[in-house]
This record gives C-alpha cells, structure tokens and sequence, in this order.
C-alpha cells in the first residue's frame, strides 16, 4: 500500500505552495526569473559585492543555477561581475540594477516585514521556533533517506 500524506501535512504543502506561487507570480511581473528574483533579493541581505557561491548557499541552490540567471541578468545591464579569489566572482549591481532592486526588491521587503509585523512578538517567536524545528528534523529526516537511496543505488551497481 503507498503511503498517503495526512491531513495536517496536506496543509502545510497547500500553504506553503501557495507562498512560493506568490513569489512566482511578483518575479514575473517584475520581469525576472525566479532565480533572479531570488539573486537580487540576496544581494540587498548580503551586500553589494556578495559572491554567486554566497547565493547559491543562501537558497542552497547549485552553482550551476546561479551562474546560469547571472549570466542572463549580466546580459540585461543589470549586475556586472569582479573576480575575486580564484574562481569567485563578486556581484555588483549596476545603477539599472539597482533602479531595478528599488522598484521592486524594496517595496517586497517592506511588505514582507509589514507581514510579520501584523504578527505579534509572540507568534513571531513560536512560528520560527517551530519552524526552525521542522527544518532541523526535515533535514535529519531527509539526510536518512538519501543515504538510504544512495546505499541502495551502490548495491544496484555492484550487482
């Protein structure tokens, strides 16, 4: 027999779907992939001049992802790249990107923190305890079965 989500997790899909497809659908009006959504966005917490490997750690995307949506939005006018140490590259924005991250990132910021203020200190504390908790058994959780599919993959290869 598969096994069926229950109830309370079916929630927490739906609500937290209904979220990322709100992201979706202002990365789009803004123009943007999500990816460069998301890149900006990083920018502004990590500061002019953060690194493509500080942002694909930031949303635990790959290198490969980041590079790709740099790349374009280095096309647009938006971003230019400095190397840095190595293979670093640091991110810049140019002054379209920046007139860009104004018109958009900062008004997304703003309603975002207008969320949680809405919010008062109490639930703020307790919906990031638990959801600190919930990443920290997720990631546990989900370490498990990767090793598992991966001890399981070495045995079909060895066979």
């Amino acid at each position: 027999m598969k096994p069926k989500q229950g109830s309370e997790m079916r929630e927490f899909d739906r609500l937290f779907r209904k979220i990322e497809q709100r992201y979706h659908n202002i990365s789009l009006k803004m123009g943007l992939s999500d990816t460069a959504g998301q890149i900006l966005y990083a920018m502004i917490e990590l500061g002019d001049g953060c690194l493509q490997t500080e942002i694909a750690r930031w949303y635990s995307y790959s290198k490969q992802t980041i590079s790709s949506a740099v790349k374009v939005m280095e096309r647009k006018g938006l971003l230019r790249l400095e190397p840095g140490k190595g293979r670093d590259m640091h991110l810049h924005l140019t002054p379209a990107g920046q007139q860009l991250v104004e018109r958009t990132i900062y008004p997304m910021i703003d309603m975002e923190n207008s969320v949680f203020s809405a919010m008062s200190p109490e639930e703020r504390r307790e919906f990031l305890r638990t959801i600190r908790r919930y990443v920290d058994i997720f990631m546990a959780k989900s370490g498990e079965l990767l090793h598992k599919m991966e001890e399981e993959t070495e045995k079909g290869a060895n066979t």
